[in-house]
């Protein structure tokens, strides 16, 4: 697993309103961006992302805005979704997605994992992973059961599709190639 240098600098993850910021100290997605809180003063708040870029951020739209905490507890439900082939065998893909999740060190036990079929898509049958990890351990365990999740389906055959597009070529003749 990964480990941030910056890890003991990141203390609460805070989403406000449809766009995330940094709060207090804490980690969270800032337009898609990591970051950290550098300074607060009296009217903004300095916040370095991850690949240090800084944002000067006003402190009247933290104060005026709901506030998610994504790190105030211990542990985090993580959910990964992944499509199959419509030609899969429903079982034989739940039996290796639950194998998957059973055998990772950084998903607990309590509460049970679930996997369920989230959706049905234009090319596949889209499954649903919902385990639970610590906080700290989230973003590792959803990057190693993806790449496990990838293994495993090619050693069973499972097929994970892709948009397929066909196009045909019409001359001026109307005749197709």
């Amino acid at each position: 697993a990964d480990i941030d240098p910056r890890k003991e600098e990141l203390q609460n993850c805070y989403k406000i309103s449809d766009k995330a910021r940094c709060i207090g100290g804490g980690v969270l997605e800032a337009l898609l961006n990591m970051c950290f809180i550098k300074n607060i003063k009296i009217l903004t708040t300095e916040i370095y992302t991850f690949d240090n870029k800084k944002i000067v951020m006003p402190n009247s739209s933290i104060v005026n805005n709901a506030l998610t905490n994504y790190t105030a507890n211990p542990t985090r439900r993580a959910d990964i979704v992944i499509g199959v082939s419509y030609d899969s065998d429903v079982k034989l893909v739940k039996r290796v997605l639950y194998g998957i999740l059973e055998e990772h060190t950084l998903v607990l036990d309590i509460p049970k994992p679930a996997i369920i079929i989230k959706d049905f898509g234009d090319s596949s049958i889209d499954f649903q992973m919902r385990f639970w990890t610590k906080t700290d351990d989230y973003y590792s365990a959803i990057n190693d059961i993806k790449e496990i999740i990838i293994e495993k389906f090619r050693e069973s055959n499972i097929e994970i599709p892709y948009n397929k597009l066909d196009v045909q070529l019409i001359e001026n003749g109307g005749e197709r190639k």
